[in-house]
């Protein structure tokens, strides 16, 4: 597995037209050391920055989030130079910082020869979800809740999609687990998609010409 991800790693460096990567995983140490040790071996240099604790770059996002200021203050900061196809530039922790975030989408558009890769979105992310459960169901349905969300992988891996319960647990029915797929459902983590025979304009949408 670990193979198969740094390859993964060195087809988006040779890319063109790449976006900026995120990387995410369960295991903490395999998350922070891969880009590490890609950024070593494929690359001239690397800079890697954590945006949890390094406050002074986190105000930068917020004064400007477009690439040239950016990548001018970590050169200053970290004394390197960035130089496109030569340099790997590694946020870490970005979701601590909307604004970077929201820069990926300028490195994207305006400076695609950078490579700048992002880390640890994923799982902040899913997390959060977990303790939304437990903070607004009674802890019998955040049990069940998170059961039912924990299951989505397997759901959707099976030829027929079709949401079933007995994957969830053994014997279970809507009965049981109906009221958690509900919640999933109002809090926008999963979206109900009902099986039809046809498809057709609802009569208030038709026009007439």
């Amino acid at each position: 597995m670990r193979r198969k991800i740094y390859d993964e790693l060195v087809e988006w460096k040779n890319k063109s037209g790449r976006m900026p990567l995120i990387v995410g995983g369960a295991r903490q140490v395999e998350k922070s050391y891969i880009p590490k040790e890609f950024g070593a071996r494929e690359f001239d240099n690397f800079i890697i920055v954590n945006l949890e604790t390094d406050k002074a770059l986190a105000q930068q996002f917020e004064e400007n989030i477009t690439p040239g200021p950016i990548i001018r203050y970590l050169e200053a900061a970290h004394s390197q130079r960035i130089i496109p196809g030569k340099t790997l530039v590694i946020f870490d922790e970005i979701q601590a910082c909307a604004k970077a975030l929201t820069s990926l989408k300028y490195f994207q558009e305006e400076a695609p020869e950078y490579h700048v890769a992002a880390a640890d979105i994923q799982n902040r992310i899913l997390n959060e979800y977990i303790a939304d459960m437990a903070k607004y169901a009674n802890p019998a349905t955040s049990v069940k809740i998170r059961a039912c969300y924990e299951s989505i992988p397997a759901q959707l891996a099976k030829e027929n999609r079709k949401f079933q319960y007995s994957v969830v647990k053994r014997g279970a029915t809507s009965t049981i687990f109906g009221e958690a797929i509900e919640w999933l459902n109002y809090a926008g983590v999963t979206l109900k998609c009902k099986k039809i025979t046809q498809g057709t304009i609802p009569p208030s949408r038709r026009m007439s010409i």
